[in-house]
């Protein structure tokens, strides 16, 4: 037996209670100290434990100082059969799946070489109560394609259990419609093992409207009503709010256990933050990516924001280390569907270091995601036959991994799956693969990749112009690392005529795609909405 304490953050709350087994599932009084957090001690043997809290509640929307239940919403793991949250003594002391890490210190690809996947656990995995599980199984299908980096869309437990993820109730514990924290562990130590970092997706600007903090006192850690009511998808966190009585900022304080929580207890590479701009609050995302950064252990470790519309100056200013590159993603699409778009624009995309950003590593680029329709299904709907979508949706993969930036693919992007949204209870259609243009497309992309991380010159490689025409363009992308140079033409023929003609380039090249070797002078040949790619050798 060993003494376990409970504690439940309320400093203005009247009362607070915690139930569980070992109170015959009757309300036992908390006290509350002089930090306003209220506390109760047991003595526990070793097992598993399920309780909740009930708290008189201060939000505006209940009765003053009525009684409500709740899980507590730092919980670490749940227990959906007894609607509350999860605690395991092991040893005297609250455990998580205790994990040895093994694979945790494989080397990984520098990050100017990575490349990243989007991936829903639950349509990735698609087995219910085992995702993770099956997501890791099927680790060796992301390894053959090259990826280095998965980004996983929320796993923080949400209502239900289908979910895009970005309404979280409990952010400290993973969902369990995907299966357990040992099983999500499990997983991010196997894409360790095999060279892949894997990146948590947090949702700090809003939380789910069944999140517990909104029932114990709502307006001390969110604010009263939307700040911006047409981009609100729950109560919002407060980040002025702060509590002289007891020196805290509740929402930067919160934010801090969380971050910390995964860090230490799952080991993340990296952190996309969603909604960065309805945050709207330059020194707390300053903060938080320091704060993260602290936690990390010492290992390379990324900030990323979702920005929209992306801004330089969130990575410049040091507020963030990465951004979505949202203008990239909109201009290539709109080249692709419509025929054309203005050129200064479009080199804007392809080198966002013209727009301020100050290095590739600070740039994440995209044809889509999770809130964008599929490329293919865009590119279809603006009346393109099935034939010339799939010749423009090839050039659009040609440009992003050509673009100076990192970049990512949206799971599905790789076999070409058409969908006008992404579709969260069903399972990713992988017999899309067994197509001849799945195949095709697999294929492609993975030749891409393989080029990428082989060429110094595709990861942070300068882009110098060799000739323009509209927005048919032929440059340069160079990289001199030590003794070794490395130097990349690419083409691009976004237009519905063939480009036929020399171009001057002094030095031997070597033809990687709809390309030929050459010597000094290489001919030109492409087809309508193509590029070619050649290598100096």
């Amino acid at each position: 037996m060993a003494q376990i304490t409970f504690l439940l953050e309320a400093p203005y709350n009247k009362g607070a209670c915690v139930l569980g087994d070992f109170t015959n599932w009757e309300h036992h009084p908390l006290e509350k100290g002089d930090d306003g957090i209220f506390r109760g001690s047991f003595d526990l043997a070793d097992g598993d434990y399920p309780y909740r809290f009930a708290v008189q509640t201060l939000s505006w929307f209940n009765e003053a100082d009525s009684w409500v239940e709740i899980i507590d919403p730092f919980a670490t793991a749940l227990n959906p059969a007894e609607d509350a949250a999860l605690i395991t003594v092991q040893d005297g002391q609250i455990v998580l799946a205790p994990y040895d890490w093994p694979d945790d210190a494989t080397e990984q690809v520098p990050l100017q070489a990575m490349v990243f996947y989007e991936l829903h656990i639950g349509r990735f995995g698609a087995k219910e109560g085992h995702a993770f599980k099956n997501v890791a199984d099927q680790l060796d299908y992301l390894k053959e394609l090259g990826i280095t980096t998965i980004q996983m869309m929320p796993v923080q437990e949400f209502p239900g259990k289908v979910s895009m993820g970005y309404n979280p109730s409990y952010f400290l514990a993973p969902e369990t419609a995907y299966g357990s924290p040992l099983e999500l562990k499990q997983l991010i130590n196997q894409a360790h093992g095999k060279q892949m970092r894997v990146f948590g997706d947090m949702i700090f600007n809003h939380a789910g409207t069944e999140c517990p903090l909104t029932q114990i006192d709502h307006d001390y850690w969110f604010w009263h009503e939307a700040k911006d009511p047409e981009n609100s998808w729950g109560p919002e966190f407060n980040y002025e709010k702060y509590d002289e009585a007891n020196n805290r900022r509740p929402a930067w304080e919160f934010v801090s256990r969380v971050i910390n929580h995964w860090l230490l207890e799952y080991h993340l590479d990296g952190i996309r933050y969603d909604a960065v701009r309805q945050i709207d609050h330059g020194d707390f995302l300053k903060w938080v990516t320091e704060k993260a950064r602290s936690m990390s252990g010492g290992k390379p470790f990324l900030n990323i924001a979702e920005c929209i519309p992306d801004d330089p100056v969130l990575c410049a200013s040091g507020t963030m280390d990465m951004s979505w590159h949202d203008s990239f993603c909109h201009t290539v699409r709109e080249l692709l569907r419509d025929g054309q778009v203005d050129n200064e624009r479009f080199k804007d995309a392809l080198d966002g270091q013209r727009r301020g950003y100050q290095n590739p590593i600070q740039m994440l680029n995209y044809l889509s995601n999770h809130d964008q329709p599929r490329l293919l299904h865009v590119l279809q709907e603006a009346g393109h036959s099935e034939e010339m979508a799939f010749q423009r949706y090839q050039l659009g993969c040609l440009i992003l991994f050509v673009s100076v930036g990192i970049p990512m693919l949206r799971m599905g992007d790789e076999f070409g799956l058409i969908e006008s949204e992404e579709e969260p209870a069903s399972a990713l259609p992988f017999d899309l693969l067994e197509s001849e243009s799945g195949q095709h497309l697999f294929q492609l992309h993975q030749q891409l990749i393989q080029w990428r991380l082989q060429l110094p010159a595709l990861q942070t490689g300068q882009i110098e112009w060799l000739w323009e025409d509209g927005n048919r363009l032929a440059f340069v992308r160079s990289e001199s690392a030590g003794e070794i140079a490395s130097r990349v033409l690419i083409v691009l023929n976004p237009s519905d005529g063939p480009l036929q003609m020399p171009l001057e380039a002094p030095g031997q090249w070597q033809g990687l795609l709809h390309a030929s070797d050459a010597e000094n002078e290489i001919a030109i040949q492409l087809a309508p909405w193509q590029g070619g790619i050649w290598l100096q050798v």
